[in-house]
């Protein structure tokens, strides 16, 4: 009965993500200057969260990650960076 039960709650480990803020707001920028943000990522699930990846929807924005496997409890450090020039006076959401 105990080795069932071991059995249940190590079959139930998952990961699980939290992000210390989905949104960021860079406000207004000159064009040609390159603005950075770094979002927290946070593994707060009891398995290692595996095959991690970031992508921009556009060409002035680039991501990267030091690693695509976070450990539970690890937090990971994204730096998102845009180059805002040939973007002056548009606003994009």
């Amino acid at each position: 009965m105990v080795v069932a039960g071991l059995a249940t709650w190590v079959g139930a480990a998952a990961p699980s993500i939290a992000v210390d803020s989905d949104v960021y707001e860079f406000g207004s920028v000159l064009e040609g200057s390159f603005v950075v943000h770094r979002f927290a990522i946070t593994n707060i699930g009891d398995a290692p969260l595996a095959s991690l990846s970031v992508y921009s929807t556009c060409g002035c924005t680039t991501s990267a990650l030091p690693s695509t496997t976070l450990e539970p409890g690890a937090t990971v450090d994204v730096e998102i960076v845009s180059d805002t020039a040939g973007y002056g006076g548009m606003s994009v959401t």
